[in-house]
């Protein structure tokens, strides 16, 4: 009804022009070098709200100048409509037969008639549209496409009946020759298909990611990639194409299904992509409502009037808005990885409003709109990746690395051990391993805090980043309070002379711990030195630095010792 409002109040301000438009002009014939016509300019529309207009009633009221309303220059978007609407277009042909096609080109309309005329003032209806269980189309194909012959110094109005109760009544037709819609469809082909095989490759590519890592991002990045190519799949046709025709409601129902996982799937994924929780438990919870409010997409759209206002301003309006704004304060906080993520979905927000204010028939119809989805699919895809690319390269550099102090962790430091064993076994060079523990630590955490335990580590390992940077060194926190130095091409005089270092910078720290055990903190250090033989492997070495750490704890502590010296 507020669709019909619009076109009947846009048709009175035309009749207030100086020059009113009545009618359409006629299209003559004259196909340029892109063998195609834009008939969507050049028709007259009448929306039929009773319902029971037929072609013989329209024909003999055509000269009603009230009947049709004209769209000359403008392609016709009249919303969502319950009733029929009657198309008119004229066509002359000055020259020779014309073989045309006429393509129908927003697939998901559930009945399009096309009344073409003959010899004798006849019509022939051809029927096409998602409920025709047997199209007269000239061919099967992802668009509804009618054989057109045109006679030649023919001059006839053609008619055409749609009527589409669950989808937009969006009236797009094009006039073509045979070569250009090879031509045109050859290049939309590829591009699909370039978008179809990169979309199905990542949402596989990422749905192994996601297990492999147990990473719920990457598993909802897929959901939602699946989701909004099935989207475009259905919207440009290839769908019905593959499937075939079904009852009029069931491709509709599968639009807005796959609209509702779009929805739902991203805002899940913008959730658990930028951990909305830390950022407010209050926002988080209200992109929870909206996630799941996204259910009622689909029973909404048989629901009354009320019920789809409300779900079309919260979902396709509050909701884009809303996620984007989250997305961009999550960037402002710091949070890097946000980046990308804001660029991709700013991009799908975007084309989401803008394809429901057209749904609705709040804005016109422009030639971007055809690929408007299919563009926002491919910028999403593209910057998601990169967002997921970034923070899995975060992820694999924190792996190696202890949360705590910023030292590399267990895991990575057992890997470089073995590999310089091996690298200084080829070049028959010492290595030497530094084992440091903190002296009385427990003691340390029970009397000032665990806060105050973690400074006092995280203090220590900056210490000892100061002597251990060389390419083959590396420092590292084993957990607790224990530490390991690994130097490389360094015999047992250099680690003992890199042990003291450490030890003179630990103590002029001057980290206070007040108590029975002293007033400052302390280390013990323990060192073992070899020269890698060919059966030599890291546990061996580990050991000797550990007994010698032992035995520096349990003969006094604050103090070194080495392997080789323990009697």
């Amino acid at each position: 009804m507020f669709a019909r409002v619009l076109i009947y109040f846009s048709a009175a301000l035309l009749l207030l022009l100086p020059s009113p438009v009545t009618a359409a002009d006629s299209v003559t014939l004259d196909f340029s070098e892109k063998g195609r016509i834009d008939l969507s300019t050049r028709l007259d529309i009448f929306i039929d709200d009773s319902s029971a207009y037929s072609l013989s009633d329209i024909i003999a009221q055509g000269d009603r100048k009230d009947l049709f309303i004209s769209y000359q220059g403008t392609h016709p978007n009249l919303g969502i409509l319950r009733v029929p609407v009657w198309v008119r277009f004229r066509l002359v042909n000055p020259g020779n037969v014309q073989n045309l096609f006429l393509t129908v080109n927003y697939p998901i309309l559930d009945e399009v008639s096309l009344f073409r005329p003959e010899t004798g003032g006849s019509y022939t209806e051809l029927k096409a549209g998602e409920g025709a269980s047997d199209p007269d189309v000239a061919f099967p194909y992802r668009r509804f496409v009618f054989a057109l012959p045109v006679e030649p110094g023919s001059d006839n109005y053609y008619y055409m009946r749609i009527y589409s109760p669950l989808s937009a009544m969006t009236i797009l037709l094009t006039l073509w020759q045979l070569e250009g819609f090879i031509g045109y469809e050859r290049k939309i082909l590829i591009l699909y298909g370039l978008l179809f095989g990169a979309a199905l490759f990542f949402f596989v590519h990422f749905i192994k990611i996601g297990i492999r890592l147990g990473e719920p991002a990457e598993f909802w990045f897929s959901i939602y990639l699946a989701a909004f190519t099935i989207l475009i799949a259905i919207r440009s046709g290839f769908i019905q194409t593959a499937v075939g025709p079904l009852p009029v409601v069931i491709y509709n129902i599968v639009d807005l299904a796959s609209i509702s996982l779009v929805m739902f799937s991203g805002i899940k994924l913008l959730r658990v992509f930028l951990h909305t929780e830390r950022l407010s438990v209050r926002t988080d919870r209200t992109l929870q409502v909206l996630q799941y409010l996204t259910f009622l997409i689909v029973p909404g759209t048989f629901g009354p009037l009320v019920f789809k206002v409300f779900i079309g301003l919260v979902l396709f309006l509050f909701a884009p808005v809303y996620s984007s704004y989250i997305s961009f304060r999550s960037w402002l906080k710091g949070n890097k990885r946000a980046k990308y993520f804001v660029i991709g979905w700013v991009a799908a927000n975007t084309a989401a409003i803008i394809d429901f204010l057209r749904i609705v028939g709040v804005i016109p119809w422009s030639g971007i709109m055809y690929f408007i989805l299919p563009i926002a699919c491919a910028w999403s895809l593209y910057f998601y990746t990169d967002a997921i690319i970034y923070r899995m390269g975060v992820y694999k550099t924190y792996s190696r690395k202890d949360s705590l102090t910023n030292l590399t962790n267990r895991y990575h430091f057992d890997r470089f051990l073995a590999k310089e064993l091996s690298r200084n076994q080829r070049k028959a060079t010492p290595l030497s391993l530094i084992m440091l523990d903190v002296d009385h630590f427990k003691a340390l955490n029970d009397n000032h805090g665990h806060q105050y335990g973690d400074r006092c580590l995280i203090d220590i390992a900056s210490a000892l980043q100061k002597h251990g940077s060389r390419p083959g060194d590396l420092t590292a926190r084993l957990g607790g309070e224990e530490f390991a130095v690994i130097l490389s091409e360094t015999g047992i005089t250099g680690a003992r002379h890199v042990a003291k270092r450490i030890q003179e910078e630990i103590r002029n720290m001057g980290i206070r711990r007040d108590d029975s055990y002293g007033t400052f903190v302390t280390v013990s250090m323990g060192i073992a030195s070899i020269v890698p033989f060919q059966a030599t492997n890291r546990h061996s070495l580990i050991k000797d630095a550990d007994r010698a750490l032992y035995y520096a704890k349990s003969t006094g502590r604050n103090r070194i010792q080495i392997f080789s010296e323990i009697t």
